[in-house]
């Protein structure tokens, strides 16, 4: 310590001061080792009907930010599929599932209309990367704000649209009436109320009860 206080005085008073400063206190502690989580799109997201409350996506910061929002479904209307025989297999489509939805906080939409479009076939044998005994999905989901005017141009991501897709495999029709459904859902990179968001998240169906919820956790991203 005496040679390091002697090395000093040949120091400007500055730089001694900031070297001085940096021998007393170190590196913080765990800094070197620290991870910050972030969401991905690709984990799942469990969702709770009415248990997690919608927060608003950060406007200031870095990159990176989340936040989380969640919508109540209600008044669901179910409009069934048109299934077709196919000589590779069975193809269920434009199944049509609308209803109203909204957000217990302040949010992108907080009341709006829900929108969901499906189709999902069922191959007889096994095909190109669609093994037989499965129930191949895909489709898209929107929320929209009825309150946003519709733009005189027609906008490629209009504001008070969040819309997004749905691609997942199942062992059951997910067009057949009867049962609830668990969807994860993504939302790709795109302009959302003017901020450039890419998210993931989890849709749940009860259409026999007119209910459900959609959980998205939203990330700000750069393009």
């Amino acid at each position: 310590m005496h040679l390091l206080v002697r090395i000093l005085i040949n120091f400007s008073g500055v730089a001694a001061l900031a070297l001085l400063a940096a021998c007393a206190t170190g590196p913080v502690a765990g800094r070197e080792n620290a991870l910050v989580a972030t969401p991905s799109a690709s984990t799942a997201v469990s969702a709770t009907v009415g248990a997690l409350p919608a927060q608003a996506i950060p406007t200031a910061g870095a990159p990176g930010g989340a936040a989380t929002y969640v919508w109540q479904l209600t008044n669901l209307r179910l409009t069934p599929a048109n299934v077709i025989e196919l000589p590779t297999g069975t193809l269920a489509e434009t199944y049509l599932l609308v209803g109203a939805t909204t957000a217990p906080t302040n949010t992108l939409v907080k009341e709006g209309n829900f929108q969901l479009v499906l189709s999902a076939f069922w191959p007889k044998q096994d095909l190109p990367g669609q093994p037989a005994g499965k129930w191949y999905v895909k489709g898209t989901w929107t929320i929209t704000d009825p309150t946003v005017p519709t733009p005189v141009v027609r906008q490629r991501q209009p504001p008070g649209v969040v819309t997004g897709m749905l691609v997942t495999t199942l062992d059951h029709d997910p067009t057949q009436s009867g049962a609830s459904l668990t969807l994860p859902i993504t939302l790709p990179l795109s302009r959302v109320n003017g901020v450039w968001s890419k998210g993931a998240g989890t849709l749940c169906l009860d259409p026999d009860r007119g209910g459900g919820s959609l959980t998205l956790v939203l990330e700000r991203r750069d393009r």
